[in-house]
């Protein structure tokens, strides 16, 4: 799990599909999960760590995507142990089951899977 800090020092957040930098403090809705990118070819499981996550936060209630439970143990069985190298590719997923990417000129969660 990592947090990403803006220039102005509130953290990244995702709420629906929207990414934005609005609070201070470091909750669910800031949380990322670091995947190493596999491929386009590759099977990448597009799950949710918030039905999981350890972690309460006071930003408000979450909706995991369907089936994010199940697929949240297969997605850290996919990655755990599996070192991020200089050079390498990686996609972040949001607690909403949705990686981040572009949209026109807007980072927006809304992908399913991560492709390129």
């Amino acid at each position: 799990t990592v947090y990403l800090r803006a220039f102005h020092g509130r953290y990244i957040d995702v709420e629906g599909s929207r990414v934005r930098a609005r609070y201070g403090d470091r909750g669910q809705w800031q949380q990322f999960l670091l995947c190493p990118y596999m491929g386009p070819g590759s099977a990448m499981p597009s799950a949710g760590f918030a039905a999981s996550s350890s972690s309460s936060s006071s930003s408000g209630p979450v909706s995991p995507a369907p089936g994010a439970e199940e697929q949240s143990a297969a997605t850290r069985a996919s990655f755990e142990g599996r070192a991020i190298r200089d050079g390498d590719v990686i996609c972040l997923l949001g607690h909403t089951g949705r990686f981040l990417g572009m949209t026109g000129r807007q980072v927006t969660a809304d992908y399913a899977t991560a492709t390129d």
